[in-house]
Parts: C-alpha cells; sequence; structure tokens
C-alpha cells in the first residue's frame, strides 16, 4: 500500500513519554517506528497494542496525549498489514475520544474520520466510508480553510472513493481543486524549506499525483482541461528540488552579503566532510555521522530563511504551460514525458505507465498521449553493457548477419519507435524541432538513434533537444560567454603516493583528507582497478588546441597532475567557463535489498566495494582521477590526499556556477539511479547541483577512437559559431553520416540543459 496519499496523523514520535515506564516504552516505540519504516506493520502493530492497557490504565480511557495516538497508530499498523478487523476498533475508539474530548470541529476528529473511512472503503464498504469523508472534509473546511494541505488530503481521498465507486463526474472536480491546493502550497511554502525537508514533503504528497495521472489516462479526452493541470504539474515538480536548490545556491553567491556567502561556504565545507567520512569504511568511522548531517540540515534552514525573500528562487514556482507554448514557433513542440505508478480506483497495480504531454505553439490545451508500460520499455532499452550488437540492434532496427540469435531474441526491431514516437505521430506532423524532457527509463534512451519505419532516424526528422524540463524554455537565455577552460586527459591511474603527496601539496588550504584509507588488507576489494587510456591524453590536446585558437584561456591537466585536488580547486571563482574530462567513469546500480544487509557488507568494505555498496546513488557514481587505482584496489594512502575516486556527491558540493559547459568524455557518465521527478541520480545530479548550465554525457562505453572523433566534432562546429545545442545537434549528423547503421559509435552521447 502506498501509505502516504491517503491517511493523515502518521506514525510520528510520541512526544510525551510516561515517566514511570519510559525506558521499556521508549525501546519499544523506536522499534515499531523501525519495523513501520520497512513496511513490517503487523510487528510495529503488536509492539503499539503491547503498551495499549498500562497507557489507558495510567492516563485514562479518554486521554488524547498518549492513549488515543497510540490507539490510532495501532490501528494504522492493524490496516496497513490487511488486518482490517483488528484495525476497526482502534480507529473506532480514537474517534470516539476526539469527538468527545475535543469536539466534532477539532482537526485531529477530523483525522481519525478520515482513517476510519479509508478502511472502510478498503474493506469495500463504500456507502459507510462516504459520510465519514464528506464530514472529515467539511471539519477541515472551516477549522484549517480550503488553502490547507490537510483539506486537500481530504479532497483528494473523496475523490478517489468516488473513483472506486465509478463516480467520475463526482470525482474530477475534487481532484482538480486537490491538485491546485497542493501546487500553491508547494509555491507558497517550498523555498522555505532546507532540501530535507523539501524531500521529505514531496514524498509525504507525491502519490496523490500518481493518482491524479492514473485518473486522467482513464478518462481523459481532447476536450477535457484536465491536462493543462497535469502539465503544469511536471512543469513545478519535474526537478523541483534540484532547481530549487540551485536557484538558492545562485542568489546567495550573487548578492553582496558576505555573512550569508560565509555561511554557504561553511555549508560546503560541512558537507563535503560528511562525504570524506561516508566513503570510509563503517568499521573505520569514529564519529557520528548523524551529528554532522543535523547540522548541515540546521545551516540549511538558516540559509533558506535568510535568502527566501529573493524573487529569483520563487520564479520557477510561477511558470505555466501558456508560457512554454509563448515561447515556441509554429514548427515547434515541447513534450514532457511523465511515469507514474498505476492506481485503478480501487488498488495499486504492479504497472508503471507512460504517457507523453504534447504542447504545440497552436495548442488551446496541451494533449496527453499514452505510450506504454514499463516492463515493455525494459525489453525494448538494451542494456548498456550489453555490446555493440545489442545496442544496434535495439536503435537500428534490424539484425546483422553476424549478430548472435540471442541477441535478436531479446530486442523487439524497431520497439523503441512503437513504443515512444509512433503513438505520438499524429501529433507532430509539420513539426521540425522537439524539446522533450524524459521521465523515467527514457532518461536511458538514445532518442536520435531510433529508427523509423521508413527507415529513417528520428533525428532526420526532428530537431531533439533534451531539457531537464520544458520549463527551461520560458526562462531567460542568452549564449554564455566563453572565456577559459580546464582540459583533463592522459590521466595516470596507477601512481605512486608519493608523487600524489607532491602533486597534492601544490593546493594547499583546509585539511580535507578525512577518507584517507588505512585498511592493513586488502581482503574483498576491487583488484581491477583502471586501465590508462591511451586516446585520451591526444584527445585532451587537440582539444585544448582548438580552445586556444579562438582565444580561450586553457589549463590542461595529465599524468600525475590531474589529480582530484585539482579538479576541487576549480570550486567558487576559479571555476572556468568549460571542464573537459576524458577519463574513467562508473556507477553502480543499487543490488541490496535491505538496511541491515547493507550495513554487514559495508562494515568491512574496502576499495572500490565502499562505492558499489553505498545507499547514496551520487557515491555510486563518479569519475576516475590521478593515483584513483590505489583505494580502488584496497590499498592505503597517506594523509593529507584525497583518494583520486571523484563522486558525484563531492561534484555537488562544489561551486562551479560560472561554468557553462562540462564534457564527461567518459564512459556510462549519464546513468544514474532515476528517481521519480528528480530524473537521474548521479553524475548528472552532481554537476547540476553544483550550477553547471550545459552537460554533454554518455549513456554507454563508445570506442576510443570514436569518442575522440564525436569531442573534436563537436567542439569545431561549437568554435566555428554555432549555438551549443546547434553544434551538438550537428555533430551527430556528422557522426551518424561517418557510421551509418552503428549507433553504437556515436548516438551514446547526449546534451542535456
Amino acid at each position: 500500500m502506498k501509505k502516504s496519499v491517503f491517511v493523515t496523523g502518521l506514525l510520528v514520535v510520541l512526544f510525551f513519554i510516561p515517566p514511570s515506564y519510559s525506558q521499556d516504552f521508549s525501546i519499544d516505540i523506536q522499534t515499531a517506528k523501525e519495523y513501520y519504516n520497512k513496511g513490517q506493520y503487523a510487528e510495529a502493530a503488536v509492539l503499539f497494542e503491547k503498551w495499549l492497557s498500562p497507557v489507558k490504565e495510567e492516563y485514562g480511557a479518554m486521554d488524547t496525549s498518549i492513549y488515543a495516538p497510540l490507539l490510532s497508530r495501532a490501528g494504522i499498523c492493524f490496516h496497513y498489514s490487511g488486518q482490517y478487523k483488528k484495525a476497526l476498533p482502534y480507529y473506532e475508539e480514537t474517534t470516539k475520544i476526539y469527538k468527545a474530548v475535543l469536539g466534532e470541529k477539532h482537526p485531529d476528529y477530523a483525522t481519525s474520520l478520515n482513517n476510519l473511512a479509508l478502511l472502510y472503503q478498503d474493506m469495500g464498504n463504500y456507502s459507510a466510508a462516504l459520510p465519514l469523508y464528506e464530514e472529515a472534509l467539511n471539519i477541515r473546511k472551516e477549522a484549517l480553510g480550503t488553502d490547507h494541505p490537510d483539506y486537500a488530503t481530504s479532497l483528494n481521498n473523496l475523490a478517489l472513493l468516488y473513483y472506486a465507486m465509478g463516480n467520475y463526474s463526482s470525482a474530477e472536480p475534487l481532484y482538480k481543486q486537490a491538485n491546485l491546493i497542493m501546487n500553491q502550497n508547494i509555491e507558497d511554502n517550498f523555498s522555505f524549506l532546507s532540501p530535507k525537508e523539501k524531500e521529505n514533503y514531496i514524498n509525504t504528497i507525491g502519490y496523490n499525483y500518481e493518482v491524479y495521472n492514473s485518473f486522467i489516462t482513464r478518462f481523459y479526452s481532447d476536450t477535457s482541461d484536465f491536462c493543462n493541470q497535469a502539465y503544469n504539474n511536471e512543469l513545478l515538480q519535474k526537478g523541483l528540488i534540484l532547481n530549487s536548490i540551485t536557484a538558492q545556491q545562485e542568489v546567495i553567491m550573487k548578492s553582496s552579503d558576505t555573512a550569508l556567502i560565509n555561511d554557504y561556504n561553511t555549508l560546503l565545507s560541512l558537507k563535503q566532510q560528511i562525504v570524506s567520512w561516508q566513503q570510509k569504511p563503517v568499521s573505520e568511522r569514529t564519529i557520528d555521522l548523524s551529528v554532522l548531517e543535523t547540522q548541515a540540515n540546521d545551516l540549511e534552514k538558516i540559509l533558506t530563511r535568510e535568502s527566501s525573500d529573493f524573487a529569483q528562487i520563487k520564479q520557477q514556482f510561477s511558470i505555466k504551460w501558456q508560457d512554454v507554448k509563448q515561447i515556441l514557433l509554429p514548427d515547434e513542440s515541447a513534450i514532457e514525458f511523465i511515469s507514474f505508478d498505476y492506481h485503478n480506483g480501487k488498488k495499486w497495480t504492479d504497472s508503471t505507465l507512460y504517457c507523453a504531454l504534447v504542447l504545440r505553439s497552436f495548442d488551446t490545451i496541451p494533449r496527453m498521449v499514452y505510450l506504454c508500460e514499463e516492463s515493455q520499455l525494459k525489453k525494448a532499452i538494451p542494456k548498456t553493457d550489453g555490446g555493440k550488437d545489442g545496442i544496434n540492434l535495439a536503435y537500428r532496427g534490424k539484425r546483422s548477419e553476424t549478430m548472435e540469435p540471442a541477441i535478436d531474441s531479446v530486442y523487439s526491431r524497431g520497439a523503441l519507435y512503437g513504443l515512444i514516437w509512433k503513438p505520438l505521430d499524429s501529433l507532430l506532423q509539420g513539426i521540425k524541432t522537439v524539446y522533450f524532457a524524459p521521465s523515467g527509463l527514457l532518461h536511458r534512451v538514445a532518442m536520435a538513434a531510433i529508427t523509423c519505419p521508413d527507415s529513417t532516424l528520428l533525428m532526420d526528422r526532428y530537431n531533439l533537444v533534451q531539457l531537464s524540463s520544458t520549463r527551461t524554455l520560458a526562462l531567460p537565455e542568452k549564449e554564455p560567454d566563453i572565456r577559459s577552460a580546464v582540459v583533463y586527459g592522459g590521466i595516470q591511474y596507477d601512481t605512486d603516493t608519493a608523487s600524489l603527496l607532491t602533486e597534492a601539496a601544490k593546493y594547499p588550504g583546509e585539511e580535507n583528507n578525512l577518507m584517507a584509507y588505512h585498511h592493513p588488507t586488502t581482503k574483498g576489494a576491487d583488484r581491477n582497478g583502471f586501465e590508462y587510456l591511451e586516446g585520451a591524453q591526444r584527445e585532451a590536446e587537440q582539444i585544448a588546441d582548438m580552445l586556444n585558437k579562438k582565444g580561450i584561456t586553457v589549463t590542461t591537466y595529465s599524468g600525475t597532475k590531474a589529480n582530484e585536488e585539482s579538479f576541487q580547486a576549480l570550486s567558487g571563482d576559479h571555476a572556468p567557463s568549460v571542464i573537459h574530462l576524458s577519463t574513467h567513469g562508473f556507477y553502480f546500480p543499487d543490488t541490496i535489498t535491505s538496511k541491515q544487509n547493507r550495513e554487514q557488507l559495508l562494515f568491512n568494505a574496502i576499495g572500490g566495494q565502499r562505492f558499489r555498496l553505498s545507499d547514496d546513488p551520487l557515491l555510486r557514481s563518479g569519475l576516475v582521477m590521478a593515483g584513483g587505482n590505489i583505494v580502488w584496489k584496497g590499498k592505503p594512502i597517506p594523509a593529507g590526499i584525497e583518494d583520486g575516486i571523484l563522486t558525484a556527491k563531492e561534484v555537488s558540493n562544489m561551486n562551479l556556477m560560472n561554468t557553462q559547459l562540462v564534457v564527461l568524455s567518459a564512459c556510462q557518465t549519464g546513468l544514474g539511479d532515476v528517481k521519480g521527478n528528480e530524473g537521474v541520480e548521479g553524475l548528472l545530479r552532481g554537476f547540476k547541483m553544483a550550477g553547471v548550465r550545459y552537460l554533454m554525457m554518455s549513456l554507454w562505453e563508445v570506442p576510443d577512437d570514436e569518442t575522440a572523433e564525436f569531442m573534436e566534432t563537436f567542439y569545431r562546429e561549437w568554435l566555428s559559431g554555432k549555438p551549443m545545442r546547434q553544434a551538438f545537434l550537428d555533430t551527430q549528423k556528422i557522426m551518424r553520416s561517418n557510421y551509418k547503421g552503428e549507433p553504437y559509435k556515436w548516438a551514446a552521447f547526449v546534451m542535456v540543459e
């Protein structure tokens, strides 16, 4: 059950602990919370139920400080575990207590009515649920007002009941009203929250939007204005946390408030310390990370309050679909791809659906088009490590004579076009440029290389411009002024620590090596390491020469000089306009199924395992700098130097707001965990959080020669005077012409703004 859509009064810490049995009570309540968070509701219910009689005896049967909340939580846990008959009397008793003590107009009474109604709804007793939902709605309207999030929750709950009953005409206006209230609450209050609070808030209300999309999918028509709000939802939510963070950073760093800037720099330093400790083996962490994390969160709250009045932070919240439409030319279209777990009105299904919200300059409303289910996409998208045959087949749509039959059976020919673009054909007639923002697994698709039924590629039909959100189109834009560049290539991954110490000494400053690794054994470490990239040095020299000839100041780093310290020193005022990194990249998907298993594995994890086993996707993706093989292979390094593994987490704590373009000439740098509307959690997010405007990445490993050719072609096209977007599109066309039928050699590269 996706619990946070419907139930209010969720499991929280009981603020007052009965003194006569505080220790045992505290232990059991904390354990129950842990069970609850793991989805072990039956175990949590038993612990809550255990304390009902003692609390009732000490505080009385009508107590609202401890006894009634305890009843409610026992009921919620029995409810979630499917034990409806056991949950019912607890919900009923809670409702009676609140009604008698607090009165029929109190919000807590409304919450108890809401939870009881939800139980009846799950039991299929719709006639019993309806009056309870209606009463809760009216109480909240009177007690809290129509702009309160709890009122929106009641609207959503009542709408869902009508949805389940098949009364769609009654559900529709309730969903619309609830949606508007939720969005307004985000616009009004989101800028005042710390990043952690923002994440918690979105997790609390996010499922309501999935129900909204599910409802639209079933009952959408071309005349419905549902899609107006659906498009606005995407403009507001896609990358919401990321964009609010970067907007705040920009406001702070461009202000003249020295104290505010100093606080922000202190926060970055604190976050770097946290990352450093996170990258140490658990057995060697000598501090409580939660203390540092609390300090960082508190400082973020202070910074948020001090900078929240700036209009620039709130600007992103006010963009609507009409603003995007006004920017579009007659031959242009904007597409917001959306993905969501599907609710059929009665329960959550195991389906994740993909749709497209299409907007053209002449549309009176956006159009919503159903595309496919995620299970279909998974079969059609080639594995990034599946080799050139699988990738070529998936995009080219036909097999070669040398291709193994097993590969041909995995990827349906032309499946990507059929699933993603064929449903949009009728809406894109006469369209030449498509601005699109991916969602879910679509982040892993090289759209330009998809083969159409007439054997042309999608890039032949449209100029495809990938954006984090089509919201970008409505924001002020100007071609970046490029004055300086830093280029990395020919990096020595295997070197001695003496050389690393010599190079690290060139970057004096705050001691940052909390991650220095001193484990006495290499047991279990990843001993393979990273091989020297033969073509990277030549690529770096070629690009540096091209930039120099255009009067751009270039600094190059190679060999042992290309250490992690040199990159971190770029933060702040030293950030160049362009950063080009020709090196190894890595990303590990999360394969750990439980927190307990992760903690056990991490306790003595060393080498590359420390990154592979992390629960943070920004620590499971990164770039390899000079000397990176030392730590990766589980060997110790002396204090005073970085470990040579530049994680996305470390990048995210830098200030690269002066950097217009980062080119990651490395394998699989575009991959990461896909997390709801926040998109790809990997190097893309790391560099975006640091403030970079454009990012070029790869979806799979491309051969060295073709990688260098792509990069050199892009810089040549761009430095000839073309806008950055156009230079990238033209580079794709040139590479495609050079390698017809071989998308494996060029289509991996994507540019995201």
